[in-house]
């Protein structure tokens, strides 16, 4: 069965809640060519404190956030429907992803069998420009989702139609510009493919029964109807905190950062670019380079990140916002644990006191009707897209 969805994925999440990426410990060896010949370097994964600068209790070690913010009037905000309530087109795709997440995969023998768009494959392949094999075209063994594939544009395409064990070759041209690898830009490349393994993938029908059985637990949802009110209500009080957070951090004024703050969202910022590097297999210098990140664009997330913490915790004061230990087990359920080992408790406490400060605002929040302004926003946003 593949991933199944967790209690948290149906909760309201800010962008600055917990981060995706985890310590796991891990190391990469990574190989390197001399005129002898290669020899292999071991690199372990970066490593951060992420509750560094942190009182258990989420907020910054001596630092009254309200001595260097000027909030808004925060409680009262209007909100338009279009801001604050989710169409249907994305209610369907939400339950779509939740349906996806419960599909099952079965390994198909047949071999005169068409492959689909909604097939896994196990591939070989191999690309080359011009007749030469180039860095990081090729792999064994590799598992391609053709539904959801990330590859570039027309290479799991290609792919649909084909047969299992069949050997034949596609053409793909790069994208331009190409971030990932500038060299190949707008440059034509032939992939000679192989088809190890087919595995079709069926995505349950929501049912009274599959609700009941797979989502009672993490939802309260006993039937198909319960379920998509659920995230419904969800969706919309995510959309309505996310615009009520977007708000706050337009209208409030920064007066200064502290140091000590800024000290940490610069280590912060300085790990995610070492790790991003360590995940790309380079240097952070070869990795900066490539994305254009220069010291300048380190202090610049810097700063925005030591704002935004700035004008969380200032409400938080004001609302004399804490976190107890039964908050953060009714937010993070099972997952608690793993997140507390992984980021530590101040952090941890920190993310959930966003979304509480986001929470606050949005119960305060009044949503009015569309304007005749907004509708003509939408139409001419419409037409530019259709052109």
């Amino acid at each position: 069965m593949r991933k199944k969805i967790a209690a948290v994925m149906l909760c309201v999440c800010l962008a600055s809640s917990l981060t995706a990426c985890q310590n796991t410990g891990e190391t990469q060896t990574t190989t390197e060519g001399t005129t002898e010949g290669t020899t292999e370097e071991t690199r372990e994964m970066p490593t951060f404190d992420y509750s560094q600068g942190l009182e258990d209790t989420g907020y910054m070690t001596d630092v009254t956030a309200s001595d260097f913010v000027e909030l808004p009037e925060y409680k009262g905000v209007e909100i338009s429907e279009a801001d604050a309530i989710p169409d249907q087109a994305t209610l369907d795709a939400l339950m779509e992803s939740i349906l996806e997440s419960y599909s099952t995969e079965e390994e198909m023998t047949d071999t005169e069998r068409l492959i689909e768009d909604t097939d896994v494959v196990n591939i070989d392949y191999s690309g080359s420009i011009d007749g030469e094999l180039f860095d990081g075209g090729s792999a064994e063994g590799y598992d391609l989702d053709l539904g959801n594939s990330t590859f570039i544009d027309g290479f799991a395409e290609q792919i649909v139609g084909h047969k299992l064990g069949e050997e034949f070759d596609i053409t793909v041209t790069f994208p331009d510009p190409y971030e990932m690898n500038p060299d190949l830009a707008g440059k034509e490349a032939i992939f000679h493919i192989k088809v190890n393994s087919v595995k079709t993938v069926t995505v349950p029908e929501l049912t009274d029964d599959f609700v009941k059985e797979n989502l009672k637990e993490q939802t309260g949802c006993e039937t198909a109807e319960d379920l998509k009110e659920y995230i419904k209500t969800n969706k919309q009080e995510s959309m309505i905190m996310n615009y009520m957070w977007e708000y706050l951090k337009e209208n409030s004024t920064v007066k200064e950062i502290p140091q000590n703050l800024y000290d940490v969202c610069y280590d912060y910022q300085d790990f995610s670019a070492d790790l991003q590097a360590y995940q790309l297999n380079m240097t952070k210098e070869e990795m900066m380079e490539l994305v254009s990140m220069s010291e300048d664009t380190l202090d610049e997330y810097t700063k925005s990140m030591a704002e935004e913490i700035l004008i969380a915790q200032a409400v938080a004061e004001q609302e004399n916002i804490q976190i107890d230990d039964a908050y953060l087990q009714e937010t993070y359920g099972d997952e608690l644990d793993s997140y507390l080992e992984t980021y530590g408790t101040g952090y941890v406490k920190r993310s959930a006191i966003l979304n509480k400060v986001a929470k606050v605002m949005a119960d305060h929040a009044v949503i009015v009707e569309n304007t005749e302004t907004d509708t003509a926003e939408e139409t001419t946003e419409q037409t530019t897209a259709e052109e």
